[in-house]
């Protein structure tokens, strides 16, 4: 996979996350669907986290914003995790996501905003 689409790998975390809110809105139950979607997105979570190698060695593209949506996603429905269980875990799950989220939209508005001044914003590789 070229180096500028492998931010785009993050986006397996967001369906299950999603579906997650989903689907406890319309039921509001955490039911086995449920909490299999909600695994779905913290086992995706963490393969990509895994990963982040990968993610350290890439020179800036705009594919780097493909890395905020779904870790909001998960952020939001690990939030939800815990409003409905008051488990511990969910709450370090939720604010770790969250603060990783804060800190990945600074990185890469910074990233961003120096790369229009440098007039390199869409230049290929």
């Amino acid at each position: 996979m070229p180096a500028k689409f492998m931010p785009t790998l993050f986006i397996m975390i967001a369906p299950p996350a999603v579906g997650f809110l989903d689907y406890f809105r319309l039921t509001n139950s955490l039911d086995a669907l449920a909490l299999s979607l909600l695994n779905l997105s913290i086992f995706f979570s963490f393969l990509v986290i895994f990963m982040y190698r990968n993610f350290l060695k890439l020179k800036f593209f705009l594919s780097w914003w493909a890395f905020t949506f779904p870790t909001a996603a998960a952020s939001i429905a690990f939030f939800k995790a815990y409003n409905i269980t008051n488990s511990t875990f969910f709450a370090t799950l939720a604010i770790g996501a969250f603060i990783i989220l804060i800190l990945m939209i600074f990185f890469i508005s910074l990233h961003t905003i120096k790369n229009i001044l440098n007039g390199a914003i869409f230049m290929g590789d």
